[in-house]
């Protein structure tokens, strides 16, 4: 088993799938993350675990943790994961919701200049893949420019990006480019545009809506173009859904992430590999 991490070393919860797949005679390596790897493990034969990154074959599955919680998502290729709001009572998820929204969100000072803007934030630019990631960076942008024609956009580097690489969209008729913090921005925003970045998640704590327009594990509330079809009806659409964003977050978290505090978690991952067939 190849585990892939991002940062300087594997987290905790990546070293604890590790140790319980070793205890069950599994041989398991550790690689730092690296697009190039992840690209070509379609054509090796042992099962690869990737953090924050999409599975795009049998062999592979990905680990999320979401906005810095104790909670990691899971998932094979296509998740076919399903959420009905009505399967959450009403009321239920409030205060799940509330404490989400303490923990997780940062206070600002003042509200951004403007309102009624596409918020669009752009991590590391990274190869178009077909079904996965379909446009690059400067695409996504250029998307959002000819289905917003009436709207003032927001540029802003997420995910470690440098903010020197939004440079190239200064002084570009309705483009801003904004280093403000995110939730002073999402605050404001009318809607928010990424590829796979959790700001989109984060934008259901603020509860408003979003597009994302690459594949990630928590697509269910958020429009995006491969599922949609077309990027024109995820465009459309965005502004007349109506996400039921506390029900939502609740289930995504405690029914269908892994919550890492529980003394259960590796044995919950263990379950989660077997139902791959791996």
């Amino acid at each position: 088993m190849n585990i892939h991490f991002k940062g300087a070393a594997p987290e905790g919860f990546l070293r604890g799938i590790g140790g319980a797949l070793a205890a069950l005679g599994v041989r398991v390596a550790y690689f730092p993350d690296d697009v190039a790897t992840w690209t070509a493990s379609v054509n090796d034969d042992v099962y690869s675990i990737f953090q924050d990154r999409v599975a795009t074959h049998v062999r592979a599955a990905s680990v999320v943790r979401l906005l810095g919680t104790d909670y990691w998502l899971f998932n094979g290729m296509d998740d076919d994961s399903h959420f009905v709001a009505d399967d959450v009572a009403e009321g239920a998820a409030d205060g799940f919701f509330n404490r989400l929204v303490a923990d997780v969100l940062i206070d600002f000072e003042y509200p951004f200049g403007l309102e009624d803007f596409v918020l669009v934030a752009v991590g590391p630019d990274e190869p178009v893949a077909e079904a996965v990631r379909p446009y690059t960076n400067a695409q996504m942008v250029k998307q959002v420019l000819d289905h917003e024609p009436h709207r003032q956009i927001v540029v802003t580097a997420v995910d470690g990006l440098d903010a020197s690489a939004l440079d190239m969209y200064r002084g570009r008729g309705r483009i801003s480019v904004s280093g403000a913090p995110i939730d002073r921005l999402l605050d404001a925003c009318a809607f928010v545009v990424t590829q796979d970045s959790q700001v989109g998640l984060r934008a259901a704590l603020h509860r408003k809506h979003g597009i994302q327009m690459a594949v990630c594990g928590f697509h269910h509330q958020l429009r995006n173009p491969h599922r949609d079809q077309r990027i024109k009806k995820s465009f459309n659409r965005v502004h007349r859904d109506a996400p039921a964003y506390e029900k939502y977050l609740k289930w995504l978290f405690e029914a269908h992430a892994i919550n890492t505090g529980r003394g259960d978690a590796n044995a919950v991952v263990m379950d989660r590999i077997q139902s791959l067939g791996w």
